[in-house]
């Protein structure tokens, strides 16, 4: 399968997955669009297609999910292949690129960087970074496990950012203790 033609070119097979949960304080958008960092592994490998997911395409990499009631979503595992550095080297901790339903001008960038887990915001057009405070969901944690050798998960826990000048959310008013639906006034 994939292990052979990867031993081959001094490289090793793993898998990296994505779990994310929206907290209870606003519905979760309709769908997570959901792309991983094409540069993850940085092989020199000639394998055709190496981070090209099932069911996308070169125009438009990313998997769409649909959050569940309870707001979880679920990237199942996907195949890549790393340069391992030295014998215990492990599988690179992986970044992953989403976009919501609700906001398809911003792009998340989630991931390892420096040490210690970050996010950042970017404008879907220009690539250019845009203010987290002006996004409409903030990563308020982010945490890496690894599920089976070689492999890398990270689980993801999503906010309402209620401070955010975009309009985000669906009709009614919105709180942080939950939803407060605005008065119809009849004549």
């Amino acid at each position: 399968m994939l292990a052979a033609p990867l031993a081959a070119c001094g490289t090793t097979p793993a898998t990296v997955s994505l779990e994310g949960q929206f907290t209870p304080a606003a519905p979760p958008p309709a769908e997570v669009r959901v792309m991983l960092d094409p540069h993850y592994g940085h092989t020199n490998c000639e394998i055709e297609d190496k981070l090209t997911l099932e069911g996308t395409d070169r125009a438009d990499p990313y998997v769409s999910l649909a959050p569940d009631e309870s707001g979880s979503f679920r990237l199942r595992p996907i195949a890549v292949a790393y340069k391992r550095k030295g014998m215990k080297g492990g599988a690179p901790l992986p970044t992953f690129f989403l976009g919501f339903f609700n906001e398809q001008d911003t792009i998340y960038a989630v991931g390892h960087q420096h040490s210690a887990f970050h996010y950042r915001t970017f404008d879907a057009a220009t690539k250019e970074p845009v203010p987290r405070a002006d996004a409409c969901w903030r990563v308020v944690q982010g945490d890496y496990d690894q599920p089976e050798k070689r492999s890398q998960r990270l689980v993801l826990f999503l906010a309402p950012n209620f401070d955010s000048p975009k309009t985000c959310l669906p009709e009614g008013v919105f709180t942080p203790g939950g939803v407060v639906h605005r008065p119809h006034f009849e004549e």
